[in-house]
């Protein structure tokens, strides 16, 4: 555990079930006390100063580990709708690899990763799971403000009535509608964050060269296979570089999600698992902080 962002999480966590509610404003900082707080990750908290009073930074470490071994499960079940076992086994261990490349500490992004593969699958497989997904939704917008990304894949693919339905249930929260504002201060103060903070930068070929080098092997095993892109996936493909080359984290699942293209099936249900669980993850990062 290197990243200091840990300790401060856990004590979060910890002030939250001492007092029995969620901080309002600043209660640790010198400088900027009293400043209002939005906490979207306040259940994260909770559940890591549980995890490391009980357990120590070895049950912060299993519980990481937990996250990480529930999204490559979730992951590797619904791609086996559209591979054979060991094709979904492959995709699912390259996806969990370059998610995880600079992953190295547990930080209630985490324990959104698996939400997010799940929301997606479950968008992709059918709509006969929306009130698994109600809660779903409701669950994720305490655990990590990166929810919003599941509102985005919900309309991408076309369940706009669902996409709708799960922005309301987002403000079933502490804080109500006021969650969404931790959304627009990080879009609105983006390039100010990228001069703090090294992982938000954008990528280059020298520093992050295993992402740049996933990412041109994706794209040459898809035009080998000649893989065949409508425009609303394509439109999303596009999309999905764009942020993700403005940010370090964001590249590698752009690659798994462009080489998880390559084979081309016939159900829509098919189709979605290939273009959208693997790639979801890739913001995932980018909203950690």
């Amino acid at each position: 555990m290197k990243d200091p962002d840990t300790y401060w999480h856990v004590m979060t966590g910890r002030w939250i079930i001492a007092h029995g509610d969620v901080p309002r404003v600043d209660v640790f900082s010198h400088t900027a006390a009293g400043t209002p707080w939005i906490d979207g990750e306040w259940l994260s908290q909770v559940v890591m100063a549980v995890t490391y009073d009980h357990a120590g930074w070895l049950g912060l470490q299993a519980l990481l580990i937990a996250c990480v071994v529930a999204t490559y499960a979730i992951i590797c079940t619904f791609l086996m709708h559209v591979y054979p076992r060991w094709v979904s086994a492959v995709v699912s261990v390259g996806a969990i690899y370059f998610a995880l490349f600079h992953l190295q500490d547990m930080r209630p992004h985490v324990l959104a990763m698996p939400l997010l593969a799940l929301w997606t699958g479950l968008l992709s497989q059918s709509r006969g799971n929306i009130w698994l997904l109600c809660a779903l939704m409701v669950l994720w917008a305490n655990v990590h403000g990166s929810f919003i990304l599941g509102i985005a894949i919900a309309a991408g693919i076309g369940y706009v009535s669902m996409a709708i339905l799960a922005a309301a249930l987002a403000c079933i929260n502490p804080y109500g509608y006021l969650l969404y504002e931790t959304v627009w201060f990080q879009i609105a103060y983006m390039d100010v964050m990228r001069q703090q903070i090294h992982e938000l930068r954008p990528i280059n070929a020298y520093d992050d060269i295993v992402q740049v080098i996933g990412l041109l092997v994706a794209a040459a095993v898809a035009l080998w296979r000649g893989t065949k892109l409508g425009f609303r996936r394509a439109f999303t493909l596009c999309t999905i570089l764009f942020f993700g080359l403005q940010n370090r984290r964001g590249l590698a699942f752009f690659g798994v999600r462009k080489a998880d293209e390559r084979c081309v099936a016939e159900r829509s249900v098919a189709r979605w698992v290939r273009s959208v669980l693997p790639s979801a993850l890739n913001l995932l990062h980018k909203h950690h902080h």
